[in-house]
C-alpha cells in the first residue's frame, strides 16, 4: 500500500484533485470512442496464438456455412474475464457492455461479409450440417479467491467442452476451438479433438477482433494473418506450474514463443497424452468441494428466508438478515466456515451457481459427504444436509441428532452416503446444488473439508 501511495504522490494525483473537479465529469462520450475500440480491436487481433491449423482448416472459406458454438460464443461477460463490471466477473450479461461485441456476433458479421452463413447453437446442435464448427470456450471469469486452482487442467472432470467438440467431430465437422483464459492451461484432450486451435485469451469488448484473423474474405484470404506468440510456455503437463526456458528440463508442450500463422507448414500431432498422473479421470474420483475456497464457477452461498450472499473467496463476514458467515481457521488459514444462525428461521451455507453435475457413477460407487464440523450450538429446531438433484429436485438428510450428539465437543468428522439421501429411481445425473448445511433456529456451526469420498458409503450407516 505504501508504494502506491508513493507512485500516487510522485504522479501528482493527490495536487490534481478529484476527476469531477477537473471537468472530466460527465464526459461519458470518451469512454467507448471508435479510435479507442480500433485500438482494443487491433490488440484482440495481435495477440491471438495459433498453436493448431491442421488441414488448415483456417482461415474460414468465403460461402461456408459455419455453426458457432460453446458457452462461451455469445458471452461478454465471459471473453472479458474477471475485474470487470462484477469483481469476479460473473453475473453479467451481454446488455451490461454497450458498444461490445461477442465473438459470435464478430464472426457472423464476418462470415456473411464473405458470402457465407454464421449460426448461433451454444450446445452445438443443428438441422443442416456446418462445413466447419468454431467452438468457443475457456474458464469462467474469476478474480481472487476463485481463481486458484489444483492444477493446470482445464475443466477437471466434467470436461463438458471436450464432449461438444468430440460430438461435432464425430459428425464429420471440421472443429476450430478458439480457448479463452487468463493463463496457459492443460488442453492436451481438447487439443486432440480440434482440427485447429486458438488461443484467444481474453478479448474483451471487442470479439470482431477473432474475426478479423479466423475469417477470410471473398478472395479466400484473411485481411490479417496470426502475429501471436507465447509468452508464457504452454504445459504438456497439468502440473508443469513452474515452466520456463532457464529452468531445468525444461519440457513444454508449446515453448516460450511458439505460434503458426498461415505460412506455417505445421502438423500438431492428434494423440497428445492425455493419461498422465494428476489429472482428474473423466471416470470416478473423490471430489473436494470446499477445503478453505471453492473452484470457479462454484460459490459459497448463505442464505436465509429473506436474502443472500455470496462468499468468494473473501474473510469478511457476510451477514444476513437472519445469519452471517465467515472464513475461520482449522488446520490453516481460512480452511473452514463458520455460520451463525441469529433467529428460529432457517440458516443455510450451500455450494452452488456453478454447472449441473453428473454424479451418476460417484452414487453407484457408495460415494458419501464426509466433511468436520464443530457444532457450538446446534440449534433449537434441528438441522439437515442436502443437494439440488435438477429442477424441482431437493434431496436432504436430517442431522439433527448429529449436531446435539457433537454439541461442544469441538471438531468431529461425519460422514453422510449419498444413499441417505436418495429416493427410489433417483440417478443424481444433474446435480445442480452439490452441498447445503442447514441450521433451524439459532445455531453456531463451523464446517471444513467437504467431500464427496468413493467407497465410504458402502459400509457406512446413516447418521443417527
Amino acid at each position: 500500500m505504501a508504494r502506491i501511495l508513493r507512485v500516487k504522490l510522485r504522479a501528482g494525483l493527490f495536487e490534481k484533485g478529484m476527476p469531477s473537479a477537473r471537468g472530466v465529469a460527465g464526459q461519458d462520450d470518451i469512454i467507448g470512442r471508435a479510435e479507442n475500440r480500433a485500438v482494443a480491436r487491433q490488440a484482440v487481433r495481435e495477440s491471438l496464438v495459433l498453436l493448431k491449423n491442421n488441414g488448415q482448416v483456417l482461415p474460414i472459406q468465403p460461402g461456408k456455412t459455419v455453426l458457432v458454438a460453446g458457452d462461451a460464443a455469445d458471452n461478454i461477460g465471459k471473453q472479458s474475464g474477471g475485474w470487470t463490471i462484477s469483481w469476479q466477473g460473473t453475473g453479467n450479461v451481454n446488455s451490461d457492455f454497450p458498444g461490445a461485441t461477442s465473438i459470435f456476433k464478430g464472426l457472423e458479421d464476418a462470415v456473411e461479409a464473405a458470402g457465407g452463413d454464421a449460426v448461433l447453437s451454444v450446445d452445438g446442435s443443428y438441422e443442416t450440417k456446418p462445413d466447419v464448427a468454431v467452438v468457443v470456450v475457456g474458464e469462467n471469469p474469476y478474480a481472487e479467491g476463485q481463481g486458484d486452482i489444483e492444477t493446470l487442467e482445464f475443466e477437471p472432470g466434467t470436461k463438458s467442452s471436450l464432449k461438444l467438440i468430440e460430438k461435432l467431430k464425430a459428425d464429420g465437422v471440421p472443429v476450430v476451438t478458439v480457448f479463452l483464459s487468463g493463463r496457459p492451461m492443460w488442453v492436451n484432450p481438447e487439443l486432440n479433438a480440434s482440427d485447429a486451435f486458438v488461443a484467444a485469451w481474453l478479448p474483451g469488448t471487442e470479439g470482431a477482433g477473432i474475426a478479423d484473423v479466423l475469417v477470410a474474405g471473398e478472395d479466400g484470404k484473411a485481411a490479417h494473418d496470426f502475429k501471436g506468440r507465447l509468452s508464457f510456455s504452454w504445459p504438456k503437463s497439468p502440473l508443469q506450474d513452474v515452466l520456463n526456458p532457464h529452468h531445468e528440463n525444461y519440457d513444454p508442450l508449446f515453448a516460450y514463443g511458439y505460434g503458426l500463422d498461415y505460412t506455417s507448414d505445421v502438423t500438431v500431432p492428434s494423440d497428445l497424452p492425455v493419461n498422465i498422473e494428476g489429472v482428474a479421470s473423466t471416470d470416478v474420483a473423490d471430489i473436494k468441494l470446499y477445503a478453505g475456497r471453492t473452484i470457479a464457477p462454484w460459490m459459497i452461498i448463505l442464505s436465509d428466508a429473506t436474502s443472500f450472499a455470496q462468499l468468494s473467496g473473501a474473510y469478511a463476514a457476510l451477514p444476513t438478515e437472519s445469519a452471517r458467515i465467515a472464513q475461520v481457521d482449522k488446520d490453516i488459514q481460512g480452511d473452514a466456515l463458520r455460520m451463525e444462525a441469529l433467529h428460529d428461521t432457517a440458516a443455510n451455507v450451500a455450494i452452488s451457481a456453478g454447472p449441473a453435475l453428473d454424479w451418476s457413477k460417484e452414487y453407484k460407487a457408495d460415494a458419501a459427504f464426509v466433511f468436520d464440523l464443530n457444532v457450538a450450538a446446534a440449534g433449537a429446531n434441528g438441522a439437515m444436509v442436502s443437494l439440488a438433484c435438477g429442477e424441482g429436485c431437493t434431496r436432504e438428510y436430517d442431522l439433527t441428532a448429529t449436531f446435539r450428539q457433537i454439541e461442544g465437543k469441538g471438531w468431529q468428522t461425519v460422514t453422510v452416503p449419498l444413499s441417505c439421501l436418495a429416493e427410489e429411481g433417483d440417478s443424481f445425473d444433474k446435480v445442480s446444488e452439490p452441498f447445503r448445511l442447514t441450521a433451524v433456529g439459532k445455531a453456531d456451526v463451523t464446517v471444513a473439508n467437504i467431500a464427496l469420498k468413493l467407497g465410504v458409503g458402502k459400509d457406512a450407516k446413516c447418521p443417527m
